[in-house]
């Protein structure tokens, strides 16, 4: 069944872009939580099929960063950090604060598992490459770019 709104389908958390060296993703959220929240199951959504990652485990993550750009970029860098350091893959995310210049967090996963976890590509890095968080008609969105 296709879900429907009042404004008509449902729009996709985010979605895949062009980008001729590296990988990139708009995202988008009804408020700078969900913003975040969708950008980092994007980025996950890069390294594998995040239908398959189970919720067996829940790590706190917290970053602080001088403006709300900065924040997103140390926001997904910790959440590849834990990727690349735990061996672990997320599937959903609890935006527990919020501000400009902090945020608290809940990722909810499990340990990578080859078998049952399609391998989709590495992530080196998160880029500032034409981050700009944007507000229009009430939704957010922004372009990350990620080094591959």
């Amino acid at each position: 069944m296709n879900r429907k709104t009042a404004r008509g389908p449902a729009r996709p958390p985010f979605e895949l872009i062009e980008h001729p060296a590296d990988v990139g993703i708009r995202v988008y959220g009804c408020d700078l939580a969900a913003l975040f929240a969708h950008a980092a199951l994007g980025l996950c959504s890069l390294i594998t099929d995040t239908d398959t990652v189970l919720e067996r485990e829940t790590r706190s993550v917290e970053v602080a960063a001088p403006d709300r750009e900065s924040l997103l970029v140390a926001w997904l860098s910790e959440v590849l950090w834990l990727i690349e350091t735990e061996d672990l893959l997320f599937a959903r995310f609890t935006i527990e604060s919020l501000s400009d210049t902090a945020l608290a967090a809940l990722a909810h996963g499990e340990p990578a598992d080859p078998q049952r976890h399609p391998y989709r590509g590495v992530i080196k890095a998160v880029t500032y490459h034409q981050l700009a968080l944007r507000q229009e008609a009430g939704t957010w969105s922004t372009n990350i770019t990620f080094d591959i």
